[in-house]
């Protein structure tokens, strides 16, 4: 299939992501969407939890089919596609997802919510990606806005020079795109 990335076969020059998306879809890291014919990357698009843990596994290198009989607590397996379990429990068995909590005290995992930046960076600095460090932050006008659990990953990522904000924010809470994400792992590469 020939590569499409978004609208790119319409419009001259290069967009920012091409380099990091041709580095993940080079390393099947990111396999993209066919439609007639054309791979499209989907660069804009949001990054699910069930998918981040798919891109992070081949990242990684894992052979998902290892984690098989791994248990996990999340109440929401079932919601988990069938393409994304075995991943979903290497990350939880290698300790880079938590999931998240339920009021009545149980974990779910949430396959479809959408990633915000903080959980991605906090994933990736959890699979120790890089030595942790520590960055000032104060350069951002949102850093005040990081959830505690994820301060020492961006601080660790910015450091690192993985992570550099944009517009002089760092949107924690914002969402990952998939383009954002190739970038993250193509600097990590």
């Amino acid at each position: 299939a020939t590569a499409v990335l978004g609208e790119e076969n319409f419009v001259q020059g290069s967009p920012w992501y091409r380099v990091y998306v041709d580095y993940a879809l080079a390393n099947g890291i990111l396999t993209g969407e066919v439609k007639d014919d054309l791979l499209y990357a989907n660069p804009d698009r949001g990054v699910t939890r069930a998918e981040f843990a798919v891109l992070l596994c081949r990242y990684l290198g894992l052979n998902a089919e290892d984690y098989a009989s791994v248990e996990v607590p999340f109440t929401d397996m079932d919601k988990v596609g069938s393409w994304a379990v075995n991943q979903v429990k290497a990350m939880y068995a290698l300790g880079i997802v938590n999931g998240v909590a339920n009021s009545d005290g149980t974990q779910s995992f949430s396959p479809q919510g959408q990633l915000s930046r903080a959980q991605a960076v906090t994933m990736m600095g959890r699979a120790g990606l890089v030595e942790m460090q520590s960055a000032d932050l104060s350069q951002f006008s949102d850093a005040g806005k990081i959830p505690a659990y994820a301060l020492e990953h961006f601080q660790t990522m910015v450091a690192a020079g993985v992570i550099s904000g944009s517009y002089g924010k760092l949107d924690p809470n914002g969402t990952m795109t998939r383009a954002a994400v190739c970038k993250v792992l193509s600097l990590l590469g």
